[in-house]
């Protein structure tokens, strides 16, 4: 089977920053490996390069193993392809000896993890880093080990020291078992800083935030989120109680309902139209409930009336749950303790920055990193933040980040929806610092598999680009020589009645607002594979589809 349309592009396209798409079963591996193959074969039109002038990110080690043997065996079937000849020309020969010379190469190449390629570059650079060249990724029993020791000498060490901000976060975080929660709490925060640039301000920079003196709710910088979050749930809700009058109105409905139902739904309608977080708490607390008139008996469908009442007790208790968390936040309470909680957060965060140090020295005596530590060192190594005349702050390119963007001539990075900001500005810094170096990026991945938020990856950076580039179509575009998204929805894995089933499911759940995406015609999945050959006699093919 040929390639289509789509995976053509995404294979011939230059000159410009690709960012595919790649639905499950859409073959973005073999797409991937078939690009850089004929990027280092070369053509009439383009020279061929060398492989080790490639950076090639995958998530896996495992990956990295399988994207060098799947190279070696294209490599290796060019060379059988060649020798087959019957009278092999002095080029041919000349073609045979580059290719062995890609399959030495790709043992080093630059095909691995992005920790791996940070290590790369961190024992390439030590000496600008002053750390040991032989400096070795730390397990991470070893690392709880050490993390759990340090944390036990700092907080006896503040005890000691006998500072009263630190006995109030001990009075609220501690209990007669110790202080695991405050340990605890260190740990994730610190954790959790790692996917900023610059976590030290980043933590600083929010805490300060809490130790304003706001003088009204609308002041405070969370004010729109939280409004927004409730007005979500809302609009939800209205979807609900409109659907319940429908039925009301059904000839076999209790219409006496529809009164209540109506009070309910004017309240939610008022609130969804405010302007300010002050309204949204004074309308929500407003609300008062309607008791549901009596229906005669055999007047409607029983059925009926028993969906209406779960819509509205369900109505009720989320419109209950909503005043309860807006009554937390009204300004009576909220602004009375903003700043006692930023007090209470600043010594907390200058807690996990004292901690951050000590962990670091640490693992710098014994010669070790852990992940985080690979990712920040190798940022450290290709940017730099300078201040303009204004005193405006931005990040800088350094020239070891311009060194390695005039090597490497292109960047793949598979699984692209999983990067986190820190990598993203890695892999930046070598491929955009001039224009004139045109070290473009090749990126995979599907926002419909982000999974992995948990470990801080950062979705929308995909989503970013998804929404704000160019989509691919075939005759519209194609000298496009700045950034193009190409969509690879196309499954070849599944039969027709499970790609209607998904789809149909997905188009109902997933939307800009739940998943970060909206499941359109672009991102829905296309069947690939027909499977009209083949005896399937006597096989059962399913026809629907059960969710459990």
């Amino acid at each position: 089977m040929g390639w289509t349309k789509e995976q053509q592009a995404a294979i011939d396209k230059r000159e410009a920053n690709i960012l595919v798409s790649a639905a499950a079963g859409s073959g973005k591996t073999a797409i991937l490996t078939q690009r850089v193959i004929n990027r280092v074969i070369g053509n009439e039109h383009e020279e061929p390069i060398d492989i080790d002038r490639f950076l090639i990110v995958t998530f896996t080690n495992a990956a990295a193993m399988e994207m060098k043997e799947r190279i070696a065996n294209k490599l290796i079937e060019k060379i059988q392809e060649i020798e087959s000849l019957n009278n092999p020309f002095p080029e041919d020969e000349r073609q045979i000896a580059y290719l062995e010379k890609q399959l030495s190469l790709l043992q080093t190449a630059s095909i691995s993890t992005i920790h791996s390629f940070c290590l790369k570059t961190i024992k390439s650079y030590f000496n600008v880093l002053d750390i040991d060249p032989n400096v070795q990724v730390a397990n991470e029993a070893d690392l709880t080990i050490m993390k759990l020791e340090i944390l036990e000498n700092l907080i006896e060490e503040k005890f000691e020291e006998g500072n009263q901000d630190f006995f109030e976060v001990a009075q609220l975080y501690g209990d007669i078992g110790g202080m695991q929660q405050l340990t605890q709490m260190i740990l994730d925060i610190n954790t959790f800083s790692k996917s900023t640039l610059f976590p030290y301000e980043w933590l600083r920079q929010h805490a300060n935030k809490l130790c304003v003196p706001y003088k009204t709710l609308e002041e405070t910088p969370w004010a729109k989120d939280i409004k927004d979050n409730v007005i979500e749930k809302i609009t939800d809700l209205i979807k609900v109680y409109e659907y319940a009058i429908f039925l009301c109105d059904h000839p076999s409905g209790p219409e006496v309902y529809k009164q209540a139902l109506e009070s309910d739904l004017s309240y939610l309608i008022k609130a969804k139209d405010v302007q300010t977080l002050d309204d949204l708490c004074k309308i929500m607390k407003s609300v008062t409930f309607e008791k549901l008139k009596s229906v005669k008996k055999d007047s409607c469908d029983p059925d009926i009336k028993e969906l209406i009442t779960s819509y509205r007790k369900f109505g009720k208790d989320t419109i209950n749950k909503i005043k309860d968390e807006l009554d937390l936040i009204s300004e009576e309470h909220t602004l009375l303790h903003i700043m006692q909680a930023g007090k209470v957060i600043k010594t907390i965060v200058e807690l996990v920055i004292d901690f951050d140090r000590r962990f670091y020295e640490a693992k710098k005596e014994q010669g070790l990193v852990d992940y985080n530590d690979l990712e920040h060192l190798c940022l450290q190594l290709l940017v730099k933040r300078e201040t303009d005349e204004e005193g405006n702050e931005t990040l800088v390119y350094t020239d070891i980040a311009q060194e390695l963007g005039n090597f490497y001539k292109e960047i793949y990075i598979d699984e692209y929806q999983d990067s986190n900001n820190v990598q993203e500005t890695i892999l930046k810094a070598i491929a955009g610092l001039d224009k004139d170096i045109k070290t473009t990026r090749f990126m995979v991945g599907d926002m419909k598999q982000s999974i992995y938020r948990f470990r801080l990856a950062n979705p929308l950076i995909f989503a970013s680009k998804y929404d704000s580039w160019d989509k691919w179509q075939e005759g519209v575009f194609e000298e496009n020589k700045g950034n193009i998204c190409i969509e690879l929805s196309r499954n070849f894995r599944s039969r027709e009645n499970i790609i209607n089933g998904v789809n149909d499911l997905f188009e109902q759940i997933m939307s800009k607002r739940v998943g970060d995406i909206e499941y359109n015609s672009f991102a829905k999945l296309k069947v690939g594979n027909p499977y009209d050959q083949g005896d399937i006699s006597g096989k059962e093919i399913a026809d629907n589809i059960q969710l459990y």
